[in-house]
């Protein structure tokens, strides 16, 4: 436990916002909110109840370096939601000119803004103000009931900001934080309720190491009944609305890795875990892992670009299962897939244990007590290679394979199902490397292949 403490003593200076990042971020994000506010009367703007901050810099649990502002303009209901959005963006127009800032759309349940001014990214987010989380109208309106939440419980405990950021910054170097479809991760909220559950950093990662257990994990801070009706690998209940799991997000990979990697950091307490290395690829390396592995890789043109990139990665994941089940049907072994967006290109990267099967497969049939034995031998007696035969408990016969190759399968899946554009390519070995030059893809395939986190090498180090 004090190897622990004294790896945190060095962590949270480096994490917590010094007095001079505060003051300069205060005075950004005042200058910021009266420019829209005078921007709102200049343009006669409606039906606006209040405009005020969200999220991480509003509670104070924001991460040195790394801030970005929620800045929500919340509506009377009596206004519609087209009429939430075009006032919205008529202002996030005007106060983009006004601060040379760069405009960009996104979109969540509805569009939003968001304002590029030097390193800081501002959302300006329209949102119903409703009285209760049980009468919001979108998803978003449930926000500030969320920061009252969290604000509530900091100020209560002044320590607990502390403590949220050590979890924020374990979880982003784990690549774990986000709840967005790319991530599929723990949201920043989901780290505020966490350790505002188990009371600190180091108690969250004890009990999430001891007690956690996916599809087993039920927590409810307040206790209250849940409405939750989704199965989800781990839930949790927000405060403010018993109808909502806050982890909804979070897959059955990300959730064990945070168990393991918790299990780890207790055991084997290093600075890694919140500073790893930096992975830099051998090119000769890469190319010989490319040459000697198994590896395909589907790319394509990305799609209009006006298209949110939340709908781009339903879709690539939900290509992915299909692809992963098609294989798996015929025989193929998936080791890994991973999915990348370099530029304005998508790609689909996929190992295997083998690329081409042999021509023949053992085909399983119905065990020998089974009345379904005249079935198989009918449809088999002409059609198989050998048998049908008895072996063991089961009836069996050697069988031509309908797909030799997983390119054929790929193909073939895309002819019945379209699930990539007509012009996409495959490769595999090194021509992989000729989807992009740039460094940070290669770098992704070199550690992908690698399939080692630099905190792990610490964890044998240390064991050794």
């Amino acid at each position: 436990m004090e190897e622990i403490h004294k790896i945190l003593s060095k962590v949270l200076p480096k994490i917590r916002p010094s007095k001079e990042e505060r003051v300069s971020l205060e005075q950004i994000a005042l200058r910021i909110k009266r420019t829209v506010r005078k921007i709102a009367l200049d343009l006669n703007i409606e039906g606006i109840v209040a405009i005020e901050y969200q999220g991480s810099y509003a509670k104070d649990t924001w991460l040195s370096g790394e801030t970005d502002l929620d800045l929500f303009i919340l509506y009377d209901t009596s206004m519609t939601i087209k009429y939430l959005k075009e006032s919205t963006m008529k202002i996030a127009l005007l106060t983009s000119k006004m601060l040379h800032a760069k405009l960009l759309k996104r979109y969540a349940t509805h569009p939003y803004a968001t304002l590029v001014i030097g390193n800081i990214e501002v959302d300006i987010v329209p949102a119903y103000s409703v009285p209760s989380p049980d009468k919001i109208i979108t998803s978003v309106d449930r926000t500030p009931f969320h920061t009252r939440y969290v604000k509530k419980h900091i100020n209560n405990n002044p320590r607990l900001a502390d403590e949220i950021r050590l979890l924020k910054k374990f979880l982003k170097s784990l690549g774990l934080y986000g709840a967005e479809i790319k991530k599929e991760g723990f949201s920043g909220y989901l780290a505020e309720l966490i350790v505002i559950y188990y009371g600190g950093f180091i108690e969250s990662l004890e009990s999430i190491s001891k007690y956690w257990r996916p599809w087993k994990t039920y927590i409810s801070i307040e206790k209250t009944t849940s409405f939750v009706k989704e199965k989800s690998p781990l839930i949790f209940i927000d405060p403010v609305d018993p109808y909502r799991n806050v982890a909804a997000a979070v897959s059955l990979e990300n959730m064990s890795k945070l168990i393991a990697y918790s299990k780890m950091f207790l055991r084997k307490p290093c600075i890694d875990f919140f500073f790893p290395t930096k992975v830099t690829y051998d090119l000769r390396e890469l190319k010989k892992m490319l040459k000697r592995r198994k590896v395909l890789s589907i790319y394509f043109k990305k799609p209009d670009k006006d298209i949110p990139d939340e709908v781009i990665w339903g879709k690539l994941k939900r290509s992915m299962r299909k692809i992963v089940t098609q294989l798996t049907k015929y025989g193929f072994n998936v080791f890994s897939v991973q999915p990348v967006v370099i530029d304005d290109k998508i790609a689909i990267l996929i190992e295997l244990e083998e690329l081409e099967l042999p021509e023949i497969e053992l085909h399983r049939g119905p065990p020998v007590w089974s009345e379904e034995y005249t079935k198989f031998i009918a449809k088999w007696i002409n059609d198989a290679v050998a048998g049908p035969f008895v072996n063991e408990d089961r009836w069996y016969v050697l069988r031509k394979r309908r797909y030799r190759k997983a390119v054929e399968i790929i193909k073939n899946l895309n002819r019945e199902a379209t699930i990539f554009p007509d012009n996409f390519t495959i490769l595999h070995g090194e021509d992989i490397l000729k989807i992009s030059s740039t460094e940070s893809f290669r770098n992704m395939i070199y550690t992908w292949l690698k399939k080692r986190d630099p905190w792990i090498s610490c964890f044998i180090r240390e064991e050794q």
